[in-house]
């Protein structure tokens, strides 16, 4: 039975948690992209992918490999749906359309009634 030295344990050690870091930075390296946003009026809600952000950014960082969506909604305004989609040029992945720009309109359905009457 041969047995190793210490050093050779140590070594071999190392060797493997190089290994095993290498593995986990390739694992975690998803490309990801900024998207901006030039959406309005404010104060408006966002929620992407679900989940409802606290501020209104002018960009937001996403992963490329998948799509996305963003959902506008203001009260008294109709809300807003966008999917971003994800493409592939020579091998990268990127997001369609990579500048969201949206002005909300106003909800003429939930509108208050005004009537004017003239004598």
């Amino acid at each position: 039975m041969i047995h190793a030295t210490r050093r050779e344990r140590y070594s071999a050690r190392c060797t493997a948690l190089w290994w095993l870091l290498g593995l986990v930075c390739l694992a975690g390296c998803t490309a990801t992209q900024m998207v901006g946003l030039d959406v309005g009026p404010e104060p408006l809600v966002i929620f992407v992918d679900g989940k409802r952000l606290e501020q209104v950014p002018l960009e937001i960082e996403l992963t490329a490999e998948s799509d996305h969506t963003l959902f506008f909604q203001r009260e008294g305004y109709v809300s807003q749906l966008i999917v971003l989609r994800t493409a592939e040029v020579a091998g990268k992945a990127y997001l369609e359309p990579a500048q969201v720009k949206l002005q909300l309109r106003p909800d003429t359905a939930t509108a208050p009634n005004l009537s004017v009457e003239v004598e």
